[in-house]
């Protein structure tokens, strides 16, 4: 049987290394590769996200502009992921665990080189392994009441 893959293309995944390497100072003159690079990240993060086994209602994808001189990020954002492209400070490519969509801190940052993304199932993995280090948030216990007279 034929397993279905939602692998992005080795020209998408170049392209967004080479905008992410090249955003140093050309993201402010002209017309700015900026939205090539949230149209790519979308992309890649939406292959991701259903390699994943993720429903569209099960994560946000978000993008933050930033300012002139930078590429901006595309996140996804789901209950025990959080993956975020962004302008190439050396590292790579962020991903880490998280607890829900509303946990901004998550686990350990974990870095995953643009250079490396066409090894997608390496990468998947990875992904997959930071999610699954990430139990659900527990609920919170009430607040003791306390009065006072």
């Amino acid at each position: 049987m034929h397993k279905t893959t939602h692998r992005p293309s080795t020209r998408d995944i170049e392209e967004l290394a080479r905008l992410a390497r090249e955003a140093r100072g050309e993201y402010g003159r002209g017309k700015t590769p900026k939205s090539e690079f949230r149209r790519l990240g979308f992309k890649i993060l939406r292959a991701l996200a259903a390699e994943l086994g993720l429903d569209e209602n099960a994560y946000d994808l978000r993008f933050q502009p930033g300012g002139p001189a930078g590429s901006g990020e595309s996140v996804l954002h789901a209950d025990t992921v959080y993956v975020q492209f962004c302008q190439d400070t050396g590292y790579g490519l962020m991903f880490r665990g998280c607890r829900s969509r509303t946990d901004y801190t998550g686990k350990t940052n974990q870095w995953w080189p643009y250079a490396r993304l066409a090894d997608w199932d390496g990468f998947v993995s990875a992904v997959r392994k930071a999610g699954a280090s990430a139990p659900a948030a527990a609920p919170l216990p009430p607040l003791p009441v306390r009065y006072s007279l």
